[in-house]
């Protein structure tokens, strides 16, 4: 029988260094919430076959993982995940991070997302999909290094409820195009 909830599988593991998990099926995850939680101490993670098309929830994935400097997600397409929220929070090392397949159309969560990324320069979201967000609260918020992110025109929609310090203590970006964003439900 396939896993269906992988949800903190690996949390507060905060001795393990180094995971490869190449050979792990994740076809039938639903739940990847807080599955790497506090994993302090991991510098290398392969998730390089995760599939994920069909998880729910990935919230608090990496919450805490301090030591990662990259992480390379290539191979992740959450079309049919609702929650993003504080996935990658306080992943302050974390220098590099490869998106570029994900599939965001079925999110409604995405608070807190990236922050405290303290040490991240650059984000390319122009292929996410937020269209049916309604929380981006404090999505980079202490991103404090973030210089270059590549929005889509339409990164804040109309079903926004909350941009509360989206880009709060985002320091190092000189400009952001919010001509599009639409934030007339925003609270």
């Amino acid at each position: 029988e396939l896993v269906e909830d992988m949800s903190y599988m690996f949390s507060y593991s905060s001795s393990i260094t180094s995971l490869d998990l190449s050979n792990f099926d994740t076809s039938n995850v639903e739940n990847m919430s807080y599955m790497f939680q506090n994993c302090v101490g991991m510098k290398q993670l392969n998730v390089d076959k995760f599939v994920v098309n069909n998880v729910r929830d990935m919230s608090y994935m990496f919450y805490y993982c301090k030591g990662l400097t990259s992480l390379d997600l290539t191979s992740f397409v959450p079309e049919n995940t609702r929650s993003f929220d504080s996935m990658f929070v306080y992943c302050n090392k974390l220098e590099n991070i490869k998106l570029p397949n994900f599939q965001t159309s079925s999110a409604t969560k995405m608070s807190s997302m990236f922050e405290f990324c303290s040490v991240l320069e650059s984000l390319d979201l122009s292929k996410f999909d937020t269209s049916k967000v309604s929380d981006m609260s404090q999505m980079f918020k202490d991103a404090q290094k973030l210089t270059s992110i590549k929005l889509p025109n339409n990164f804040v929609s109309s079903s926004v409820m909350s941009v509360y310090r989206l880009f709060s203590n985002c320091i190092s970006i000189e400009s952001i195009d919010v001509s599009s964003f639409d934030t007339s439900n925003c609270e």
